[in-house]
């Protein structure tokens, strides 16, 4: 069954390789035959006058052929656009990572999806439809096709993309300086609901600190680098399934607890003195306390109740 699957998983991945190259390829000829085609134009014309030139006018009794208005353009256009839409953009990102609810944040989140899936054809047209009649009629110009209108375009277009790397950057790792005493470090983990933020915490306080993964997954690569150079006096670690081997994304077990463990002494985050708790049980690990203790060792099992002072 494994081969089988195994054989089918190389087959859809050859298939879109070859699919891909074709694209690749597809472009490259393009991009070699405008070049190939272009050249003797432009050795007739001079590069110089193509490239420098400040007049377009190929059909006029003595034609002109200079693109830096066009280049220009593009230029203003560009600046424009990231102008606009890079702070729209990333205060959307923010609001999205650090302010709204789980249900608003997916709601969201597959709305820029869609949009960033939508042909840049698609908004030229609307632009030309909506946006170019709109800054006629508002600015009482003849022509509505100005620069203001190809920078109102970009924006809208780029804004997914600026939205989505925005977002997972500010998940990935932030910090919170919290009343100047405490300072939690919140690294997002893998939860079992995409709609919702799995946060541990690193609590540093009068030279101790508490490293709480709670409700997550293994940790993020990230988190080791982060904590290389620290010292973790304790660490509290999600145990929700027990001795059972973990199988799904969103909690972890005596095998993923150890795993942990090995990794942040290989890091050198902790040492032999760093107290390892596993905490956060549930019905699901169907395991006794006394074989909970010899599938942890180095670890201190949690009980209700339990204080620990480090």
């Amino acid at each position: 069954m494994k081969d089988k699957k195994r054989v089918f998983e190389a087959a859809v991945h050859g298939i879109f390789l070859i699919l891909g190259l074709i694209t690749v390829g597809c472009v490259l000829l393009i991009t070699v035959y405008l070049v190939a085609a272009g050249i003797p134009a432009i050795r007739e014309i001079g590069l110089g006058k193509f490239l420098l030139g400040k007049k377009w006018a190929s059909t006029a009794a003595e034609p002109s052929y200079g693109i830096l208005p066009f280049i220009l353009t593009s230029i203003y256009g560009t600046a424009g656009a990231m102008l606009l839409g890079v702070p729209v953009g990333f205060l959307t990102a923010v609001y999205l990572s650090k302010a709204a609810p789980p249900k608003v944040k997916a709601v969201m989140e597959t709305a820029v999806s869609l949009l960033a899936g939508i042909p840049s054809v698609v908004y030229g047209l609307v632009g030309m439809l909506v946006l170019v009649p709109g800054v006629r009629k508002l600015f009482g110009v003849p022509d509505g096709a100005s620069l203001l209108a190809a920078i109102v375009v970009l924006a809208v277009m780029i804004l997914p993309s600026i939205v989505k790397v925005s977002v997972t950057a500010l998940d990935a790792v932030h910090c919170i300086d919290h009343e100047g005493t405490e300072y939690p470090v919140t690294f997002r983990g893998k939860t079992y609901y995409r709609a919702e933020r799995a946060l541990i915490y690193l609590i540093e306080k009068d030279g101790r600190a508490l490293l709480y993964g709670h409700d997550t997954d293994e940790l993020d690569p990230r988190v080791y680098e982060y904590l290389k150079g620290k010292r973790l006096d304790l660490v509290s670690l999600d145990c929700t399934n027990g001795a059972k081997l973990t199988t799904y994304v969103g909690h972890m077990g005596a095998d993923k607890n150890l795993k942990v463990r090995a990794a942040l002494l290989e890091c050198g985050a902790a040492d032999e003195s760093t107290i390892f708790v596993a905490n956060h049980f549930s019905h699901n690990g169907a395991i006794s306390y006394e074989a909970l203790e010899e599938a942890l060792p180095g670890f201190k099992i949690s009980y209700d109740s339990m204080e620990i002072e480090f």
